[in-house]
């Protein structure tokens, strides 16, 4: 059960680090703002109790900025690193360090580390636009349109009579 302080902690840290994506992203960040502060507290010693909360805030942001590519410019939202640290006031090796010590502790790969990508990316994840036929994982995209449908009615009639 966390204490007392590490519960103002992640007050102050979801407080600062909420009010940017209303600010600046879009809602679906602030799901996964929540997942990671939860993992950070389940660690023991949390993390979250060394380090300024801004950086802590600024550092969850840059995390979960890098894994949904929300620097690349033809991403949606956007902003740069740059941006970050200036609303922040913070420093971009401080910042980059939290976000390191993160991804190392919860093993993120940005590819392939779900559990911290919107739901807009993974939509947009090829992984996500696959299905399984014969054995087989198959895009959808190599399977010709007016056989999409098919496949997907057929598919759905498989997982309904295995339930």
């Amino acid at each position: 059960m966390p204490t007392d302080k590490i519960k103002v902690r992640v007050t102050k840290i979801r407080e600062l680090a909420s009010d940017f994506v209303n600010e600046k992203l879009n809602e679906e960040y602030l799901p996964l703002i929540d997942k990671v502060i939860e993992r950070l507290t389940k660690s023991q010693p949390s993390p979250l109790l060394r380090g300024k909360e801004k950086i802590w805030a600024a550092g969850i942001l840059h995390l979960l900025g890098h894994t949904n590519y929300l620097y690349d410019p033809s991403s949606e939202p956007h902003i740069t690193f740059e941006d970050l640290n200036a609303y922040f006031g913070t420093s971009a090796s401080s910042v980059s360090n939290k976000a390191a010590t993160m991804k190392h502790l919860f093993k993120i790969d940005r590819r392939f580390s779900f559990d911290f990508m919107t739901d807009t990316r993974k939509t947009n994840h090829p992984i996500f636009d696959t299905e399984q036929m014969d054995g087989f994982t198959v895009p959808m995209a190599v399977i010709p349109e007016a056989y999409q449908q098919i496949v997907k009615e057929a598919l759905a009639e498989r997982d309904k009579q295995s339930e």
